[in-house]
Order: C-alpha cells, then sequence, then structure tokens
C-alpha cells in the first residue's frame, strides 16, 4: 500500500490501443485474402481490387463518422463541465448568503 500521494511514481508507455490492434489484424487479414493475383490466361475484372478499394473507402468514411461523433461528445462533456462548474458557483452563492 502507498502511504502518501508523493510515493507515486507513474510509469508512461508507449501502448496501442487493443481495438486498434485487432483492426489492424484484421485489416491485413482481409488484405492478404483479397490481394490474390488473377490467372494470367484469363481477361476478367478485378473483382477483388474493387472490393478492397470499396472496404477501404468504407473505413475511411465510418472512421470519419466516428471522429465527428468523437467531436461532439468532447463538446457535450465541456458544456457538461461548465454546467456543474455554474452549479457550484450557485450553490456556493446560496451558502454564504444564509448568514
Amino acid at each position: 500500500m502507498i502511504g502518501c500521494m508523493r510515493e507515486i511514481r507513474y510509469v508512461h508507455q508507449h501502448l496501442r490501443p487493443l481495438i486498434s490492434v485487432v483492426s489492424g489484424s484484421v485489416y491485413r487479414w482481409i488484405v492478404g485474402r483479397l490481394n490474390v493475383p488473377l490467372r494470367a490466361g484469363r481477361r476478367r475484372l478485378p473483382w477483388r481490387r474493387l472490393f478492397l478499394f470499396g472496404a477501404v473507402v468504407l473505413t475511411l468514411i465510418i472512421e470519419a463518422v466516428m471522429l465527428v461523433a468523437l467531436a461532439q461528445l468532447v463538446d457535450l462533456s465541456i458544456s457538461l463541465m461548465e454546467l456543474w462548474a455554474e452549479l457550484a458557483a450557485k450553490h456556493l452563492e446560496i451558502t454564504l448568503d444564509r448568514t
């Protein structure tokens, strides 16, 4: 057990979040499966490459939507902190005014 706050030691390490590791692994696995070379004798449309391109574009769109949602959540949390500060000030004003 720690006796007091000054004895706390902070260790900072650069660790990737688990979701980043998992999504990167899944992405590399899918790209590895889709990047199979086409047969040289046939002339076909590169469906696998089109599918890969579509998957990458869809991933970028989803990430953009999630970044917008994150920005909205950060804005909401800042607004809530401001509201709590105003409520605390009003509470202090009411408490000190009873004298």
